[in-house]
This record gives C-alpha cells, sequence and structure tokens, in this order.
C-alpha cells in the first residue's frame, strides 16, 4: 500500500470513529443521538422544549400502545415515545441523510426490537417518485414528494432530486399487518393527501389520535378539519406544531 492510500485509509479509519454522539437526559431517561452536524445537534439539544405540546401528547400514550411517526426526520419523537412510554414505533423518513441519522439513533438507544426505520414517503398511494429536497444535510425538513418547489425563500426551496417511493397508510397497515393507536404527520405540505389516503386506518377506533402538521392559511388544510371530525375525531386543539385530533370518548367505548 502507498503512503497517500495508506494515509486516506487512516482518515477513513478515523471518519467511522469520531462520528459524535450526544447523551441527552429528559424525564429521567437517557437518550443518546448522533449529531453530525447543527442541526442534528439542535434537535438533540432542544428535546425538552422544541414542541412541548408534542411532548405532552406522547407521554399521554398507554405503554405497549403502537406510534407511526410520519415525517420522522432524525427519529426523535419516535425515540420519546419508545423510551417513556414503552411503545412500538413505526418511523417514516424519505430523506437519505435524516434516515441514516434515524437509524444510527435507534441503534444508539438499543431499540431495533421496537423501533422500526422505513425510508418511505408517505401519500395518498404506491409510487415510485422523487422526494425534492431543501437541502442534502441531515436533520433539513420542508421537503416535497412528488413535485419540485421552487420558492424564493431558500429555506423553502425543495428543488434536489432524490428517488423514493411512497405509500398509503392504509396500504402500510394491510400489507404490513400493524395497526396504530396514534400517528403524527408533519410532512410540510402533504398532510391532507395523507389523510386521503388513510380512510380505513382513520375509520377505526382503535387509532385514539393524530396530529397534522396543518396549514390553516391553506384551504386544502382547512377541509381536513371536517374530514377528521366525520372519522370521529370531535375534539381537536390548535398548537404552534400542528392541529392535535382526538377521538371522543363515547366513540371509543362504543
Amino acid at each position: 500500500m502507498n503512503a497517500a492510500l495508506e494515509q486516506h485509509t487512516q482518515k477513513v479509519k478515523e471518519y467511522e470513529s469520531g462520528l459524535p454522539y450526544l447523551k441527552v437526559l429528559y424525564e429521567n431517561k437517557a437518550f443518546y443521538f448522533a449529531t453530525p452536524n447543527e442541526k442534528c445537534n439542535f434537535f438533540a439539544l432542544s428535546i425538552a422544549n422544541r414542541e412541548p405540546k408534542t411532548n405532552e401528547w406522547i407521554k399521554s400514550f398507554e405503554p405497549g400502545e403502537i406510534f407511526f411517526d410520519i415525517g420522522a426526520n432524525n427519529g426523535i419523537y419516535g425515540l420519546l415515545a419508545a423510551i417513556l412510554r414503552d411503545c412500538t414505533v413505526y418511523a417514516f423518513e424519505p430523506h437519505f441523510g435524516s434516515y441514516y441519522v434515524m437509524c444510527l439513533n435507534i441503534f444508539a438507544n438499543k431499540l431495533e426490537n421496537r423501533m422500526f426505520a422505513y425510508p418511505l414517503a408517505i401519500t395518498d398511494k404506491e409510487d415510485y417518485g422523487s422526494l425534492y429536497l431543501s437541502a442534502t444535510w441531515a436533520g433539513k425538513s420542508l421537503n416535497n414528494y412528488g413535485e419540485s418547489r421552487p420558492h424564493e425563500d431558500p429555506l423553502w426551496n425543495a428543488t434536489i432530486p432524490q428517488a423514493a417511493v411512497s405509500t398509503s397508510i392504509d396500504a402500510f397497515v394491510s400489507r404490513v399487518g400493524v395497526f396504530p393507536n396514534h400517528i403524527k404527520v408533519d410532512v410540510d405540505g402533504l398532510e391532507h393527501a395523507i389523510v386521503e389516503g388513510a380512510s380505513e386506518t382513520l375509520s377505526n377506533k382503535a387509532l385514539r389520535s393524530i396530529m397534522l402538521e396543518l396549514d390553516l392559511k391553506d384551504q386544502k388544510h382547512i377541509d381536513v378539519i371536517p374530514k377528521m371530525q366525520a372519522f370521529g375525531f370531535n375534539r381537536y386543539e390548535e398548537d404552534e406544531a400542528g392541529v392535535f385530533f382526538y377521538r371522543d370518548q363515547a366513540e371509543e367505548s362504543e
């Protein structure tokens, strides 16, 4: 092996052994996060206060319930459900960088038998298409499945194509044979389409609650509220994180 190749091999070894991890204590539990960049580091450090309503919602889950985290990014909220409430988690994230970090987080927290990550976009149908990225680095949100989304604001400018596979909630439930008790949907725009592809799941009374990050300035998203009410989710709460829908207790007990 020549000197240049030896030097390169040494750099590879240093890279593989040098990926930083951060230990965070929350609710007297230890969480371990891969932090390859500033965004991932921010997510880890803000676990307690970035979305307090989402945290309180997750802490209301019953132990052993099944949680679908759609648009999971690095898997922060799936980790909360798995570690704090002993839930089984199915997490969906098509962005290649965020999916990689989420898998690292699952292994770092020894959750590989209880938290399952899928590199899938969830929409209203099964499809082979493109996810348009707003940036290639892990942790970057505001990506868009199906269509490029040019925008004058660089934050929202999602134009970098990445091949991706999509499915619907109903199709996933049918094929895999698992059913969620709670669902979180945070995909930055396609929430209405995801609802369209989940009618069978939303009709099942075993689904107790669902959080949708709705843009209540968008008519397509406004129209989701009466659709959710028609499925029996008559109680809902608006928050900066999204809209939290709950099935009526009377409906659950019928």
